[in-house]
């Protein structure tokens, strides 16, 4: 009898010491799992897998990124959507990208150092060595078109942070970054560090009379709010970075001045149309049609398709995505040009050239006289490309559209600057999309992360205890009997 009951005991021992072993074992391999970030897509369509272009460009990540969320009780369902798509990112790059999420109202510290502006908003960053956000990195997802595209766009402007630097002319223009009027250019500055490109202030008046070239990291030179037209030898110095593949954003206000930025006899514009094929015109221009108000302030009628510059302009289902130029000057574009050139925006077929600067400027006396006047329509801003030497020029016949009090609103003027100068660097070039259909709902079976990781509880766990339990019982009934 003694020893039956010895070996019954050991049979117990040995059942528990089992049972223990599998559950830790079962425990191990379930933990494991959900740290390797398994994703597994069944979709016929692959709708949850990211596309090749976004894993060309998550090979380019090199350095710790974190992806920081902010959501409310309110949109929880965003979260967890957003959060899937996430865990791709993560899974991808073997967890060099991270996802972190938090409630605003749990962290109003925290959601004001992101400067965050609305509830679901996402940011990505690098890390420091210490493992924490490098705010100095923070890029906001701008959410334009679906997910992974926002976040993979946001991703290749943080892998192009401080790649590129646009420089101010600061001497024949006059123009501050601490100017936050709005007449002054504070915004275009602040728009510029918020995306990652690094400014500042350019000596040309100095550098020509040095004989020095301009700096070769300068990746475009921006010219605005011209007091006087700039040197022969500013316009070597010029000359000499074009060639050198630089770029530039040239803008030129209506003037009555003696000497005016631009005019028609300016040795600089004669230097635009010989190399370039675009110059100023002496013409004001004149809109019936498309405009805000009055025929001077003009809204954006045509746009090309010659350039990336103007792909975002003129929405048709964004009213707010056209551009607003007051009082702006007309272009003239070579048919016949030495390098490749075009139309960005242009006024209506009904528009003219006001050449009376003098009677329009001081009294607002404009008409259309047929043999002084230029006949629309009328080009106000242009693009020149030299393939051979890289060299790209933005040419816009308007000053204030790009000023704190218009630059924001409509949208369409910012549109214009941040893809002008993003065309002018290449700043964000290797991202481009091929046409793909994705889903833009939430997955018809939704379940939140507190659901998922019950389910794992009864199935894994659970189930396999119950089932454990049950054959214990079993045996133990049996070997009484």
């Amino acid at each position: 009898m003694i020893t039956y009951r010895a070996r019954g005991l050991r049979h117990w021992i040995v059942t528990i010491i089992l049972t223990g072993v599998l559950l830790l074992l079962v425990a191990f391999v379930y933990q494991r799992a959900a740290d390797a970030v398994i994703t597994l897509d069944m979709t016929q369509a692959q709708q949850y897998t990211l596309s090749r272009e976004t894993l060309d460009i998550l090979a380019q990540v090199e350095q710790p990124m974190r992806i920081t969320g902010f959501y409310s009780t309110d949109v929880l369902r965003v979260r967890e959507l957003d959060a899937s798509i996430v865990r791709l990112y993560e899974s991808a790059t073997d967890g060099l990208i991270t996802g972190v999420f938090y409630n605003p109202n749990d962290e109003p510290v925290l959601a004001e150092q992101f400067q965050l502006q609305v509830d679901g908003e996402l940011f990505i960053s690098y890390m420091t060595a210490n493992g924490e956000v490098d705010f100095s990195t923070v890029t906001r997802v701008v959410p334009e078109n679906n997910q992974e595209r926002n976040l993979t766009s946001a991703i290749v402007r943080l892998l192009e942070i401080n790649k590129f630097s646009v420089a101010f002319d600061s001497t024949f223009s006059d123009v501050s970054p601490y100017d936050t009027t709005d007449r002054g250019f504070s915004g275009l500055f602040n728009g510029l560090s918020a995306n990652g490109i690094a400014w500042s202030s350019l000596d040309l008046a100095g550098i020509a009379a040095r004989g020095e070239n301009i700096p070769q990291e300068i990746t475009a030179v921006v010219l605005t709010r011209m007091r006087e037209q700039i040197s022969p030898a500013a316009i070597g110095v010029i000359d000499r970075y074009l060639k050198g593949g630089g770029a530039m954003l040239i803008m030129a206000d209506a003037d009555f001045s003696e000497a005016p930025f631009l005019s028609e006899d300016d040795p600089f514009n004669d230097f635009l149309w010989e190399n370039y094929g675009i110059r100023m015109l002496d013409a004001i221009a004149i809109d019936a049609v498309s405009n805000a108000g009055t025929e001077l302030d003009l809204l954006s009628y045509a746009t090309s398709d010659g350039s990336s510059i103007t792909g975002r302009l003129n929405d048709v289902n964004n009213p707010d995505s056209r551009t607003l130029f007051r009082i702006a000057r007309a272009i003239e574009i070579d048919p016949s040009p030495p390098v490749n050139n075009g139309m960005v925006i242009a006024t209506s077929e009904t528009s003219y050239g006001e050449t009376n600067f003098e009677d329009l400027l001081r009294s607002n006396d404009y008409s259309y006289a047929v043999t002084e006047d230029v006949t629309g329509p009328l080009n106000v801003a242009a693009w020149a490309n030299d393939e051979t030497t890289g060299a790209r020029i933005l040419l816009v016949g308007d000053v204030d559209w790009s000023s704190n009090g218009l630059v924001s609103s409509p949208v369409g003027n910012s549109i214009l600057f941040t893809d002008g100068i993003a065309w002018l660097t290449g700043f964000g070039e290797q991202l481009s999309f091929a046409p793909q259909g994705r889903t833009t709902n939430l997955p018809t079976i939704f379940l939140s992360t507190q659901q998922l990781d019950l389910i794992a509880l009864i199935t894994v766990i659970l189930m396999p205890g119950g089932a454990l339990l049950l054959g214990l019982g079993i045996w133990w009934v049996r070997n009484r009997q």
